[in-house]
């Protein structure tokens, strides 16, 4: 595009050639045996929010769509192939991340055989390519990159970036029809931009590399203006996209001047100490962190005049490097360049993040290899003799460089195999962040450790007492450990710091439906439900006090609803309660929730003798507390419990249980299941001499959500 064609590289040696083919080999082979471990891994964080929407099979109307599309389309892909399976999701990023390291193995390989090297690595490109290119594939600061499944756009953005720069390398030495690499070039751009606004800066980062490495000249990279235009309109458009969808002024969003964590000032400030903090991780990635929120804001310079006046040193030698049209100039502003988007002035609320390394990482590495290089050059000089022993002095130590890392790779990919083992991770190696307080406080709770829960949902509302969130998360806690009216007392706090938080309008009806107050609890359960209409549990829960309240119709309507979006929900729900039913010491929260779904899911059954039995069940299991528990209103309401039944239950527990249990063994044996009537009818001898039942082995694995 208006300038000629720089001379064409000269010719690798044979051995130089097979090197590039045993590059890709390893590439391929040593990325499946550092990952082959991470198919376990689980999904996290924003995983949750965005790969378990209702949404996700439709690639352009999803909550990834809008502004990151290419993303968003191989999420949808993954969806159409593995459903909600984590192991293809896991595959596609292993592949993006294997495809990357092979483009920036023929990058680097490329350069190096530029005319701007004078021939120097003429012999030996292709290994020093191969050990960047595996040193970065390996290095253990990528795994956020590859096996935290959401971050795709992270390293998706960056296999369009390296194929930019590559396409844009390959265009400018073609000896004839470079513009179908050059418009390679701007067709990987537009993609890059359909997945992070990093690519924003790919422009620059081309523009320096043909000045340094091609054109020569400023004036002479200018010289391909056309290209550049062409190129620089995905950037732009990427911006703004960000810029109009008020991510840069939005009061309450995670980027831009609206964020609270942080003003550009502080954020700028804090900025030095992240940048150290990163190349801290590339040379010994030693305390690996998922999530680094409670990281400290600097407010003034003379809070870290040495983290600032060492990253604005480096800044300094930057400039001076290009500058100079150096290669190490030009690595260096690969590297401030790249993290400038997340590293300079506009906030944002998570000032760390370990994904963002991903590509300037690609520039250290590439650098710490021609620096051994040039080691390894000068002692062959200064040593006679030493070139074998140094050259496989040098060689052995990669291979052991690159065991080291694979072995720690994999061993931080154990960490993602479940959240629960990741966030306390987190929690560990950083006490004072809340969200990861908060985050595995909610894993320990869905496995219903509510204990271990309930201390770490308290430790988040300590650290950070303003968000309503981390009230919710007690309450929700307190409630499974039988404290209504303590969980109440959270949720005022939580409704007098945000009413909108999430989960909270849930919570607050299943306190008031704990409590019997199933009136109250009906505008709450309405409001959560229109908020998540997906949610089959607010929906259940908003039929089970419709039916207290004799509000047969519309609790019927919610559970259609439930049954036609999910029609294994139900099943699953009902196999959960019958758990819950033969607990063998369960508190009043988890019997008052229990009866009522049983009698809900008795209703929506059309009583079957199933539904029936587990409600029996159920009803036994109250009269440990009381025998008027049921029938006293705290669980029954105004509903009628005989008319469930269909016998003239005198009121108590024991009894109501007896009666259900005759009604559900009539059933069975009307249907002709004389096996399920008989067991039915031994539990209800149970129930008359006031015995609960309790079996005398339990299904393997009986935790269920719920």
């Amino acid at each position: 595009m208006n300038a000629p064609p720089v001379p064409a590289a000269p010719c690798e040696p044979e051995s130089g050639r097979r090197n590039g083919a045993v590059a890709l080999a390893l590439v391929s082979l040593l990325g499946l045996f550092a990952y082959f471990n991470a198919f376990r891994g689980a999904f996290m964080l924003d995983d949750l929010q965005f790969i378990q929407e209702p949404e996700l099979r439709h690639p352009f109307t999803n909550a990834m769509a809008a502004g990151r599309p290419v993303v968003s389309l191989s999420l949808s892909v993954n969806y159409w192939a593995d459903k909600m399976q984590p192991r293809g999701y896991h595959l596609f990023n292993l592949l993006v991340h294997v495809a990357a390291a092979l483009t920036l193995f023929d990058l680097v390989r490329r350069t190096l055989l530029l005319p701007h090297f004078g021939g120097r690595y003429t012999d030996r490109a292709a290994v020093l390519a191969m050990a960047a290119a595996l040193l970065w594939e390996l290095h253990p600061l990528q795994t956020q990159s590859v096996t935290y499944v959401v971050q795709r756009c992270e390293s998706m953005m960056g296999l369009f970036f390296l194929l930019t720069l590559y396409c844009f390398l390959r265009g400018a030495t073609a000896p004839r029809r470079p513009g179908w690499w050059y418009a390679g070039a701007v067709l990987s751009c537009a993609l890059g931009a359909g997945c992070k606004e990093v690519i924003a800066v790919a422009p620059a980062v081309v523009f320096l590399f043909d000045r340094t490495f091609l054109a020569g000249s400023w004036r002479g990279a200018l010289r391909r203006w056309p290209f550049y235009a062409a190129l620089a309109v995905p950037a732009v458009a990427t911006v703004a996209v960000l810029v109009g969808r008020g991510l840069l002024s939005h009061e309450k969003g995670v980027v831009g001047f609206g964020t609270s964590l942080f003003t550009p000032k502080t954020y700028a400030l804090t900025q030095p100490q992240v940048i150290l903090h990163y190349l801290r991780l590339a040379a010994w990635p030693d305390a690996l962190c998922l999530d680094y929120l409670d990281w400290p804001a600097v407010r003034t310079p003379a809070d870290d005049p040495v983290s600032i006046g060492v990253v604005c040193s480096l800044v300094a030698l930057t400039v001076v490097g290009v500058l100079l049209r150096s290669g190490w100039g030009f690595l260096a502003a690969w590297f401030f360049l790249i993290l400038a988007p997340t590293s300079s002035i506009v906030p944002v609320q998570d000032a760390v993040f370990e994904h963002r390394m991903y590509l300037p990482l690609a520039a250290l590495v590439v650098a710490a290899v021609l620096l051994a290089d040039r080691g390894l050059e000068l002692v062959r000089v200064r040593v006679p003799g030493s070139g074998w022993y140094a050259t496989r002095g040098a060689l052995a130590a990669a291979v052991v460089l690159l065991v080291a890392y694979g072995i720690v790779t994999m061993r931080r990919n154990e960490a993602y195999a479940s959240r629960i083992a990741l966030y306390t991770d987190n929690a560990t190696k950083r006490p004072n962040n809340f969200r990861v307080r908060n985050n595995l406080a909610a894993e320990l709770f869905s496995v219903r450790q509510e204990k271990a829960a309930l201390a770490h949902a308290r430790r988040a509302a300590e650290l950070s007492p303003r968000m309503a969130l981390y009230r919710v998360m007690v309450a929700q806690c307190l409630l499974e450990l039988g404290e209504p009216e303590q969980a109440l007392a959270e949720l005022a706090v939580a409704r007098e710091l945000d009413p909108k938080a999430p989960n909270f309008r849930a919570t607050l009806g299943y306190a008031e439906l704990i409590l019997g107050r199933f009136g109250d609890a009906v505008p709450d359960f309405e409001a959560a439900r229109d908020e998540a209409p997906w949610s089959e549990i607010v929906r259940f829960r908003l039929a089970v006090c419709l039916l207290e309240l004799g509000r047969t119709t519309e609790a019927a309507d919610e559970i259609r609803t439930i049954r036609e979006a999910n029609p294994e929900y139900l099943p699953g729900l009902a196999e959960f309660i019958r758990l819950r039913a033969v607990e063998a010491d369960p508190n009043g929260t988890v019997v008052r929730h229990t009866v009522l779904c049983a009698r809900a899911l008795a209703f929506a059954s059309g009583e079957t003798p199933e539904a029936l039995d587990t409600l029996a069940v159920a009803y036994a299991t109250a009269a440990k507390f009381d025998e008027g528990l049921v029938a006293g209103g705290a669980v029954v309401g105004p509903a009628v419990a005989a008319g469930v039944a269909g016998r003239g239950a005198t009121g108590g527990s024991f009894e109501l249980a007896a009666a259900t249990a005759a009604k559900a063994a009539e059933k069975a044996a009307a249907a002709g299941n004389s096996y399920l009537a008989g067991r039915i009818a031994a539990r209800a001898a149970l129930f008359r001499e006031h015995k609960r039942y309790l079996p005398t082995e339990r299904p393997a694995g009986a935790v269920v959500k719920g």
